[in-house]
């Protein structure tokens, strides 16, 4: 009877957390397909009367939607809200290609230097490795806001400020020593009789590493790939200061310039946040097993 009791409470208590966790998600879906009148009436009503698609064709292309927006009303803040939005609402497919580019770029730069470096430091012994590896660690408990000076200045004596170049050397100072971390721990645990068998049949240390290690620790590998791709492709401090114009724009930074003026339509709003979300929810659904394996054995390592 305990047993079962606990087993109902259990039961509640994460129907009540997925509530939580996902009714401000499903109240955004909704605000998307309603019109502007319908999301700011009093009470609010949970079913659109009107539903429609105009706030993603808006999204993606302003001047197709104008017409539709200007029907929805005459007061001052419909004519308002549809004549701001245009020439910053334009802009969110290119920042949403930016964006996705750094992230990849991010991808990319983890698998291949974070694998080679935790491999390093967990199999190859040589002199000062254990200090260097404590100093890439602690590196990145340094907070933003406390390098964000010598970052700009390094970039701007580059003549990078404004590219996404610059992006992407500064997500790979942050992204990395994690990165690091997880496999040097997810290396840690696998023994290594494996590479070592593999070596006494005469293969190299390279030849070791992608015909026996890459195999074996594939979800730790999956895993740093989409830690470095989120936070690359949600970061936002360093977007903000070092790009400036739409040509190096992300998609944190063109979705705060909307939200920050206040006679943005909510609906339109609440469209970028849901296209802004797509890329990262497919890759967590797609590789969720690898993530979680990979991150729990360097959480038990």
């Amino acid at each position: 009877m305990h047993s079962r009791k606990r087993k109902v409470g259990l039961a509640v208590a994460a129907i009540l957390v997925g509530l939580w966790v996902l009714a401000p998600l499903v109240w955004m879906a909704d605000m998307t397909i309603m019109t502007e009148r319908e999301i700011h009436t009093r009470p609010p009503n949970p079913v659109p009367i009107n539903a429609t698609l105009n706030n993603y064709y808006y999204v993606f292309n302003a001047a197709a939607a104008l017409a539709e927006r200007q029907s929805e009303g005459e007061g001052s803040f419909a004519r308002s809200a549809v004549y701001f939005l245009p020439q910053i609402a334009t802009e969110i497919p290119r920042a949403l290609g930016n964006s996705v580019f750094v992230a990849l770029c991010m991808v990319g730069i983890n698998v291949i230097g974070a694998t080679m470096a935790g491999y390093s430091f967990a199999r190859v012994r040589f002199r000062g490795s254990w200090p260097l590896f404590r100093f890439t660690i602690t590196s990145r408990l340094l907070p933003p806001v406390a390098v964000l000076i010598p970052f700009y200045l390094i970039i701007k004596s580059l003549g990078l400020l404004d590219s996404l170049f610059a992006l992407v050397l500064i997500y790979s100072a942050y992204t990395l020593p994690i990165s690091i971390w997880i496999i040097h721990g997810y290396l840690q645990a696998l023994p290594p009789d494996l590479e070592e068998a593999a070596r006494v049949d005469g293969y190299s240390r390279l030849e070791v590493i992608f015909n026996t290690v890459f195999p074996v620790m594939r979800p730790g590998i999956v895993a740093i790939g989409i830690y470095s791709f989120m936070l690359a492709y949600v970061e936002f401090f360093f977007a903000f200061v070092l790009t400036g114009t739409a040509s190096s724009h992300t998609l944190p930074v063109i979705i705060a310039s909307i939200g920050a003026n206040p006679v943005s339509p909510t609906g339109i709003l609440m469209a970028a946040g849901v296209v802004t979300m797509l890329p990262p929810v497919i890759l967590i659904l797609v590789f969720r097993r690898y993530i979680i394996s990979g991150l729990v054995t360097s959480a038990v390592k």
